[in-house]
């Protein structure tokens, strides 16, 4: 009970927080004057982990497919705001373009999930660089070698293989658009897969988040005002701080700040490439 009074509070403190905010004021019908469908694939190295096991997991490579739009806003006038809204189809293994030494812990999984990624682009020309920041939701059906496992790492392998596990990850990076079609980007990811879900506590993380990226966006309004060249990667890099701070306090406990067991953790290195109709 006092869990779900400390989220109300926090939700009426977002609602005023947006009410006193001009975000508000904007001409919401018109909001989105570009949508244009996309495809992309990326590929990565992921560096796995979990805090409370003390072994070594080996690294896997992934392949991941996202299908979407691509939506540019005129919220800012002469630097849209852009964002790619899709779904995703993701494979990852322990010998997926990765070598696994004989004393680590091997994973792979499929993973499906949706998200979103924004920015506030360049443009030079014929090219635009657009600095972004991205969150997904993500499910995953993941597979271990159980065989002569004992102790902690054999009761992690049974939880993480016990059927389809939600989880979170967010992403920053920066993509180079050629042509209004073509794209190619590099980022970095850092995602959470929970052993279990309870909705209260993972709700409160996901708002006290949600209440610092709205700050970062109320700031980001103003520095955009006064100086519009530098609004993009301020905009890049507060975002994107925000969401690793985060995600490193979740590593202990995956629902900070409240009290949570710790998750299996990832962070991958990955580039894409991206087609826009």
């Amino acid at each position: 009970m006092k869990l779900k009074i400390v989220l109300m509070m926090l939700l009426f403190s977002t609602t005023s927080l947006l009410a006193q905010d001009d975000w508000f004021d904007y001409d919401w019908d018109s909001f989105w004057v570009i949508q244009k469908p996309f495809i992309s694939i990326s590929a990565g190295i992921s560096n796995n982990s979990h805090f409370n096991l003390n072994t070594d997991f080996a690294k896997t490579g992934s392949i991941e497919g996202r299908i979407g739009y691509l939506n540019s806003s005129s919220f800012f006038s002469n630097s849209p705001v852009e964002s790619e809204s899709f779904v995703f189809l993701r494979r990852e293994a322990f010998d997926l373009g990765t070598e696994a030494k004989l004393n680590e812990f091997q994973t792979s999984a499929w993973k499906v999930g949706l998200g979103n990624t924004n920015g506030i682009p360049y443009k030079t020309g014929s090219v635009s660089i657009l600095p972004y920041h991205g969150s997904m939701l993500q499910w995953a059906f993941m597979k271990m070698d159980t065989l002569n496992l004992v102790g902690p790492l054999r009761e992690f392998a049974d939880l993480y293989t016990d059927g389809v596990k939600f989880g979170n990850r967010f992403e920053g990076g920066v993509k180079f658009r050629f042509s209004d079609q073509v794209e190619l980007g590099v980022g970095f990811e850092r995602s959470v897969l929970y052993p279990r879900v309870k909705f209260w506590h993972w709700a409160g993380s996901m708002l006290v988040e949600g209440i610092g990226q709205n700050l970062v966006d109320k700031f980001v309004m103003k520095v955009f005002r006064s100086s519009p060249k530098t609004a993009p990667i301020v905009y890049f890099l507060l975002k994107n701080a925000l969401s690793y701070g985060m995600y490193e306090l979740r590593k202990e406990k995956m629902n900070w700040p409240f009290g949570s067991e710790a998750p299996f953790f990832s962070d991958t290195y990955k580039v894409n490439f991206s087609f826009i109709f």
